[in-house]
């Protein structure tokens, strides 16, 4: 019988009172397509291609990322360690597209570099073809990309970092990008209100299990881990380190990093640093802290001596924090604003405390200083905490998820609760659409001018 003459005849048994079967078999016909798609995929895994803008580092050694942060960005880390842990775990036919040869990454993704006289948009514009998904971080080289991509190109844009107005409306507007991947739940909601929200979802950023250390050595100490650059706030840390010390003079803050972390230090990086010696006077050691620069895995040692974790203190800039989740995965009680990336990795209950105001800062980071005990209690949680949530097992199978809904036409994870749960200067603004087309650029005026103050 065919469809046809089926209907027909299902139809007539209707008009007499049978129940009709019309209703069951276009719901089942509408689960056919999807279902056969994801049986294909299961087959033939997905074919993405990391597009990895690499040109101002080297000798990056990212082969075996399990050993941690080698001592560069995390975004940049990121590229290295998330295509090798899907590679490894056959989570698709991964390859990562980069520009300096020395920088080293996994044998388990294909290594695609520029050859020597080209460029990544060229390189990429013979690749693209080859692979079902390209991931790339938004930004002037993602447009850029559009005029070598073919019309059938599937782009996922991974968010590192707060993305403004006028490229959210390009996100959602280019029919090209097929995803928005946010590395956090907080900064996919502050979006909310966007043309990209659509098409935006989110993945954690993972983290690595730490070499084991000796709990029993921990004393007074905090840690800074991050670059000593306006965006990452050190010197409102210097600010208040002073009167943190004077609670507890026998605090000491160990930092780790330097101006160099992403590139070479610019004029106003060397500003920056003259700055935060102001504040802490040139012989820091008088107060307490001690400046460790640029560290691999020799910061380990650093982190398993202390008690509290000091990422961003102004969380400017921030949209996950590596730095946050290492610490605690190190069994350091986190300190951190209650705002932006910090509202998804530093949880109150379990691995820190969250501090809407500097005031509250400076008391619950003398408060966990001043209580070893309980401090060290509430560090063991966030590191078993940050395991169960931030693992690389974990977000590989999000990846992998992600590939599928994407091949298959199946929708993207959507956050709840649905508003942003941070606290801001201009909250309003991140809560209510109250001028239409016209808030996305108030916001962020506001968000810039936020940023100044912060950065001062």
């Amino acid at each position: 019988m065919t469809c046809k003459a089926f209907f027909l005849a299902d139809g007539f048994f209707a008009a007499h009172g049978h129940p009709s079967f019309a209703p069951r078999i276009r719901r089942y016909r509408s689960c056919i397509k999807p279902a056969t798609a994801a049986i294909e995929l299961m087959m033939n895994p997905a074919k993405v291609l990391f597009v990895w803008d690499d040109k101002d580092i080297s000798n990056a050694k990212l082969g075996a990322p399990e050993g941690g942060n080698i001592g560069i960005g995390g975004t940049d880390f990121l590229f290295g360690s998330i295509p090798h842990e899907l590679g490894k775990r056959q989570a698709g036919k991964i390859a990562v597209l980069h520009q300096t040869p020395s920088n080293q990454l996994s044998p388990w993704v294909e290594d695609i570099v520029v050859p020597p006289g080209g460029t990544i948009l060229a390189t990429l514009k013979e690749v693209a073809g080859r692979f079902d998904l390209i991931v790339a971080r938004p930004g002037d080289q993602l447009v850029q990309m559009m005029d070598v991509l073919p019309p059938s190109a599937r782009v996922i844009a991974w968010s590192h970092n707060h993305s403004r107005g006028p490229m959210l409306k390009w996100l959602g507007l280019e029919p090209r990008i097929a995803a928005v991947v946010n590395v956090g739940r907080e900064q996919m909601l502050l979006t909310r209100f966007s043309e990209s929200y659509a098409k935006s979802t989110w993945i954690d950023n993972p983290v690595y299990a730490p070499p084991s250390g000796d709990e029993a050595v921990r004393t007074c100490r905090a840690v800074y881990m991050g670059a000593l650059v306006p965006g990452k706030g050190f010197l409102h840390l210097a600010k208040l380190w002073p009167r943190i010390r004077q609670a507890v003079p026998q605090a000491e803050l160990d930092v780790i990093g330097s101006a160099d972390l992403y590139g070479a230090a610019s004029k106003s990086d060397q500003q920056y640093l003259q700055k935060i010696h102001q504040h802490l006077g040139h012989d820091a050691a008088k107060s307490g802290v001690r400046f460790h620069g640029k560290l691999g895995s020799e910061k380990y040692a650093v982190l398993h001596k202390a008690l509290v974790g000091l990422p961003n203190p102004t969380g400017f800039t921030e949209t996950s924090c590596l730095s946050a989740l290492e610490m605690s995965s190190c069994g350091l009680a986190i300190v951190a604003p209650q705002r932006w990336g910090f509202c998804d990795t530093v949880h109150p209950q379990h691995s820190g405390i969250l501090a809407p105001d500097d005031e509250t800062y400076v008391r619950s980071v003398v408060s966990l200083l001043s209580n070893p005990a309980s401090t060290q209690k509430l560090g063991h949680s966030g590191k078993a905490w940050v395991a169960h949530h931030f693992s690389h097992e974990k977000i590989s199978g999000e990846w992998q998820t992600l590939f599928q809904s994407l091949l298959t036409g199946r929708p993207l994870r959507q956050p709840e609760p649905t508003q942003p749960t941070g606290v801001y200067p201009h909250g309003f603004l991140y809560r209510h659409n109250v001028l239409g087309p016209y808030s996305q650029a108030l916001r962020d005026v506001a968000d810039k001018l936020v940023g100044w103050r912060l950065k001062q």
